[in-house]
């Protein structure tokens, strides 16, 4: 950017509605290769088993590789772009659905229905969950909730805190716990807790957190901070948990 540095580095991970509304975007388009899709699923009876391999092989998958895992009591979900991780595979899914399509129809056939008002706590994991929180966090699912994980290996932690306002460079996988009210998110999500690093992805928005300048934000509130002040000192653009 030729001007305004700061004011670039916050509009990128600080979270939405912060800093500014941006007009206008020029890109720099590049031929986009055909990509693999995978889809495959399980019954929820396998999901322990599918935790404990997804936690130790989705982080760690080569760049080209995402794989998100979903689960609720109707079943289990591992789905994302390249060649599904084979350790995955020999866990016998109940279906298993690899295509390759254009990078942007990949996009689209993930995108759900739309689903009415839900309650969200999500925290990052800088190391594996231990084998009795899994089987205590699966044994309190109940209908309605879901379990997302999502890889956070890879690129992510190659780039150092304070390039980008993202500060959450050192974590192995997020989970967000998504329920119809507060009270079975909050169950689900203080299983986990004792383990997370007490971070939380900005754009889960937690009403609830205690210390959310520091979960958000981590190390780059400070400056954060100072660029808010800077560019909206009138607090223009506010809400709950703003800068």
């Amino acid at each position: 950017m030729d001007s305004e540095p700061d004011l670039f580095w916050a509009l990128r991970g600080a979270g939405g509605g912060q800093f500014g509304v941006v007009t206008s975007l020029v890109f720099a388009p590049v031929p986009a290769s055909p990509a693999i899709r995978f889809l495959l699923t399980w019954p929820v009876a396998a999901a322990f088993d599918v935790v404990l391999v997804w936690q130790e092989v989705a982080p760690d998958a080569p760049d080209e590789v995402s794989a998100n895992l979903k689960i609720t009591v109707f079943g289990v979900t591992v789905f994302g772009a390249g060649p599904p991780p084979d350790e995955l595979l020999r866990l016998t899914p109940s279906t298993r659905d690899i295509t390759t399509m254009p990078y942007r129809h990949l996009k689209e056939s993930f995108d759900g229905p739309e689903t009415g008002p839900i309650t969200s706590k999500s925290e990052f994991f800088a190391e594996n969950l231990p084998t009795p929180t899994i089987k205590t966090l699966l044994d309190a699912l109940t209908p309605g909730c879901e379990l997302n994980f999502t890889p956070m290996g890879g690129a992510y932690n190659r780039i150092p805190p304070h390039a980008t306002a993202f500060a959450h460079r050192h974590t192995r996988f997020l989970l967000e716990h998504t329920a119809p009210t507060p009270t079975q998110a909050h169950t689900s999500w203080t299983i986990t807790h004792p383990h997370g690093t007490g971070r939380v992805y900005p754009n889960f928005p937690d009403p609830t957190l205690p210390n959310w300048q520091t979960a958000y934000h981590a190390e780059n509130h400070p400056r954060l901070a100072e660029i808010k002040a800077h560019y909206d000192s009138d607090r223009v653009l506010h809400f709950k948990q703003s800068l």
